[in-house]
């Protein structure tokens, strides 16, 4: 427990316990294409309690971004299905707004209170409420009063104002409202973004995440330049010392430098490195006698790009004292 007694384990943390963090979090790690997503094991991996994961996919589930398999399984389905999710909230509300004959989104109230009850319906009301209002703005209180119609319980008011906070800070991560100051007294509340901020949000993700990939390629194929370099080095000191190198040895060092010219072929091309390519430079690695000898660098020519030609490698200078043999035909003369 935490030092006074509050109840908290120990390293708790309130703002990488909130729902608008933690709902990003199981974004980035758990939103796959069509995959199902266990809510047991996601709990599990981002280290919080079952039920705040059941809140983040209820609200998900509002707006269609994930649907119920079966029990504590999800399917996700992503942005794609948000579109035509919010449209027919709009036309549901509308025809509700219609039938009651009220204005504005104080017409949105309860109509099935055994049904309003749950997470899902709430966040779907909230957001139908966001749509209909000229400001496109709301106040949790506001929101919270519309809902409940008036209700003179104070406990319910409030437990009914923690939910659209929860659900308010999980459309957050979605990018579908963002904190705002509202009315005329300028309280806390939320502003209506839409789908066409959601969209934004994940471009710029996708972005993001493609620059992370091209840093790792670099990556790639700087180790992989080293590698292939190591090689060369390897090469040219059988060549310096005049040590027959094995025939087997000469292919590999061939191939080697062969697979690392389609790498960086590949990378320049745009199409990023060669998984094949990749895997028969590191296979070709551990085939060859590496003893001994210093890892080199690539040594780019001015203006140009692939080796094998445009690049040269480094080689290896010569260890202190000259090659490894020398220096035991040196040790066993002086014995």
């Amino acid at each position: 427990m935490a030092p006074g007694g509050s109840g908290r384990p120990e390293g708790y943390s309130r703002k990488a316990k909130s729902l608008s963090l933690l709902c990003e979090n199981f974004i980035t790690r758990f939103g796959l294409p069509e995959s199902v997503i266990s809510l047991d094991g996601s709990a599990k991996a981002l280290g919080v309690e079952r039920r705040r994961i059941y809140d983040i996919v209820n609200v998900l589930e509002s707006v269609k971004v994930v649907t119920k398999v079966q029990k504590n399984q999800y399917t996700w389905h992503g942005m794609d299905r948000l579109g035509p999710a919010l449209e027919e909230l709009r036309a549901e509300a509308e025809a509700e707004l219609a039938e009651v004959g009220a204005s504005g989104a104080e017409g949105l109230l309860t109509l099935d209170e055994r049904k309003e009850k749950s997470m899902t319906r709430l966040s779907q009301r909230f957001v139908q409420m966001f749509m209909l209002s000229k400001s496109k703005a709301l106040g949790l209180d506001e929101a919270a009063r519309a809902l409940l119609g008036g209700t003179e319980d104070a406990g319910l008011f409030k437990t009914k104002v923690r939910r659209l906070y929860d659900i308010a800070n999980i459309l957050s991560a979605l990018h579908l409202i963002e904190k705002a100051h509202v009315g005329e007294k300028g309280k806390p509340g939320f502003r209506w973004l839409g789908p066409e901020a959601v969209m934004a949000a994940a471009q710029r993700s996708s972005e993001e995440a493609a620059a992370a990939r091209r840093r790792r390629r670099a990556h790639t194929l700087e180790s992989a330049g080293e590698d292939a370099a190591a090689v060369a080095a390897l090469h040219a000191h059988f060549q310096r010392t005049q040590q027959p190198m094995l025939p087997q040895h000469a292919s590999a060092a061939a191939a080697a430098a062969a697979a690392a010219a389609a790498l960086w072929n590949g990378a320049a091309a745009g199409a990023g490195a060669d998984p094949l390519a990749l895997a028969q430079l590191q296979q070709l690695q551990q085939s060859l006698p590496m003893v001994g000898t210093p890892r080199a660098r690539w040594a780019f020519c001015p203006g140009q790009g692939a080796p094998g030609g445009a690049t040269q490698l480094a080689g290896a200078p010569a260890r202190p004292g000259g090659a490894p043999g020398r220096r035991r035909a040196r040790r066993g003369a002086r014995r």
